[in-house]
């Protein structure tokens, strides 16, 4: 459809908290589950936590802790557990001691360090038959401690013994208000089991207690169906038969799937499982650099190397299959969180603003410093990979949580905030959340780094799509949905000039993106949605998909130009022969642009569903396009 913008068509329409965080680390992972500790630790936590189950005697698994489960404490608000890995030094109480005492109010947290033996431990410490032991790798998904090496008359799963502290303190901290159960390494490995099988949760939650998971690094994850990744562009699952691993018989048995799951996790059962781990809020974490393919401390048999060659290739192949397995909106409550520089290594990779906010959330919330979104302007830092992101926010006064959300895509000065105050009044006037992202100069260098979505590596070679900067919008989209709590499932985007350059490839190239509505605005030049002409100015030789664009092409996007945006001499025109082709200026190249997906529409047997909207004695200007793209996406002002 292509008309004149005159009178634009309207689109279609406390609890406090603060956490009581179980932190399970770990600093290393090992191949087999099975594998034995053949060296004893040195030095074995000094506490003792003392409990029973189902009508057992005293059981006793040493402890470091800052405060007594065990007593009562009213100004206790925060608790911290960490949980060593499989080389079982725990060190960690001392982390977080030290983060602690940089926060404002960090004396009001409480934190613990459970320390998970084996019969060596056992034997070299002179402990008794009380002491519980496991194998090595047992302890991180939840098996039962053993009676072989040494009798034993009880045996209990590891995740049980967090449960029993978990309840212990909860009635000992009446103060407590949000739960966050968190691990790295092996202790990544514990966390994303427990969290959809723990006999806590739901109770908490009935008590008013918010709870959270962090899965930091972990060698391996619990996948709930069959299928795995068979294809990385598009990304794709399927069956196993159709990898290099199509004979690995054990890919889906616990561990890494639902099959013959331990007797812990047999209680909930593979659906159960797979419905709570989906709902329940969580937070993953990882280095920019922890990508070592040959490690002792790296799963590499056949059902671990199904997920991925490393540790942060597998998280990012799991944040996929999360979404193929349980819909987009599950990135509402999943987030991945990528620390630069840092490999595997526990401090490093939490001792940092990242780790600090997903570790302390509401603490550092109710310390202002991590407000969510807050009312008027804001900025928060994202990091996206090993990108740094400044994030540009606008609110409204008095907007609600699920207000509408509007990504502006900013200039080639890269002047984020500008763009944000630019939209302010308009904001105000239709009740929209504005959220710019901007793009360094550093990480997304000249027009190839930010103009055409870093498409095509520094050697014109074309990068893998989860390093296409479009993959920005996503992950910031999903920050901000986590911190406003926000049901809302999609996006819009506007871009106008440079930003519509990247606007307009987004639509056409993101394949997976949640943008529900893409107003691009005076381009001064496109890639042509034509297989015939090379890429940038056409598709052939660029990683599009038919299927895809097909499926954009159909979509409510919108062609916004200026009618006096035709000066051929333009200081910022390209000027090249190739974008000369497509017209003398942006007025001419902007309606080639949507003739072509128009022909493109006919070809590929689909209904377009773009419009071509003409703004009346406007030139190249941003802040006289926008309004014109608000009354688009959002109807008239309030």
């Amino acid at each position: 459809m292509i008309r004149s913008l005159q009178n634009p068509p309207s689109a279609p329409g406390p609890r406090r908290t603060l956490i009581y965080t179980f932190f399970l680390a770990a600093t290393l992972a090992v191949a087999s589950a099975a594998a034995q500790q053949t060296s004893p630790v040195s030095r074995v936590s000094s506490e003792r936590f003392v409990f029973s189950v189902d009508g057992s005697g005293d059981l006793v698994v040493p402890i470091d802790w800052s405060h007594d489960p065990g007593e009562r404490d009213e100004s206790v608000e925060h608790l911290v557990v960490m949980v060593h890995g499989y080389s079982r030094v725990n060190l960690y109480g001392e982390l977080l001691t030290d983060m602690l005492a940089e926060i404002p109010g960090g004396e009001t947290v409480a934190h613990y360090a459970p320390h998970f033996l084996t019969s060596p431990d056992i034997e070299t410490h002179g402990f008794d038959e009380r002491y519980p032991y496991w194998t090595e790798g047992g302890w991180a998904i939840g098996h039962n401690s053993r009676d072989d090496d040494l009798p034993r008359e009880t045996r209990v799963s590891s995740f049980a013994v967090v449960d029993e502290l978990v309840l212990r303190a909860r009635g000992s901290f009446p103060n407590l208000r949000t739960v966050t159960i968190g691990g790295f390494s092996a202790g990544g490995q514990f966390t994303n089991r427990y969290l959809a099988g723990n006999r806590v949760h739901e109770i908490l939650e009935n008590d008013g207690i918010e709870v959270r998971y962090i899965v930091g690094a972990p060698s391996s994850y619990l996948y709930f169906c069959e299928n795995r990744l068979i294809s990385r562009d598009p990304v794709r699952f399927g069956s196993i038969a159709q990898t290099d691993y199509a004979d690995c018989d054990n890919f889906n048995n616990y561990r890494f799937g639902f099959r013959n799951l331990n007797q812990y996790m047999s209680a909930a059962g593979p659906e159960a499982l797979a419905a709570n781990y989906a709902a329940r809020r969580v937070d993953y974490i990882t280095g920019a650099d922890d990508d070592a393919r040959a490690s002792r401390a790296l799963a590499t048999n056949c059902g671990a190397m199904l997920q991925g060659d490393h540790r942060r290739d597998r998280m990012e192949i799991y944040m996929r299959y999360l979404e193929f397995q349980f819909g987009g909106d599950v990135r509402a409550r999943h987030r991945m969180h990528v620390v630069p520089d840092v490999a595997h290594s526990t401090r490093p990779l939490f001792d940092n603003p990242t780790g600090q906010k997903i570790l302390f959330e509401a603490l550092l919330r109710d310390n202002g410093q991590q407000a969510g979104i807050p009312e008027g302007k804001s900025r928060f830092d994202a990091t996206v990979r090993d990108w740094d992101i400044p994030v540009w926010t606008y609110r409204p006064a008095g907007a609600p949580n699920d207000l509408p959300i509007l990504f502006v895509c900013h200039g080639t000065l890269r002047n984020g905030e500008t763009y944000r105050d630019q939209w302010v009044d308009l904001a105000d006037e239709h009740g929209f959340l504005v959220v710019v992202a901007e793009f360094g100069r550093d990480d997304f260098p000249g027009a190839r780094g930010y103009n055409l979505g870093h498409l095509l590596d520094r050697s014109g070679q074309p990068n893998p799509a989860d390093a296409w900067a479009f993959q920005v919008i996503e992950a910031v989209f999903d920050d901000i949905r986590h911190r406003l709590n926000s049901p809302r499932e999609g996006y819009h985007l506007y871009g106008h000039s440079a930003g519509s350059q990247f606007a307009h490839r987004m639509v056409l190239f993101a394949a997976e993106s949640r943008m529900e509505r893409a107003v691009m605005a005076n381009a001064g030049w496109y890639t042509m949605p034509d297989p015939s002409i090379a890429f940038p100015h056409g598709l052939q030789g660029s990683p599009f998909n038919r299927d895809i664009l097909a499926r954009r092409l159909s979509e409510r996007h919108v062609v916004l130009l200026g009618t006096e945006d035709n000066d051929p001499n333009h200081r910022h025109l390209n000027t090249s022969d190739e974008a000369n082709r497509q017209g003398p200026h942006r007025l001419a190249r902007g309606q080639k642009f949507f003739e072509t997906a128009e022909w493109a529409a006919d070809h590929l047997d689909v209904d377009l569903g773009w419009e071509l909207i003409r703004v009346p004695g406007v030139g190249h200007s941003n802040a006289r396009m926008a309004p014109a793209a608000a009354s688009l996406l959002f109807g008239e002002p309030n």
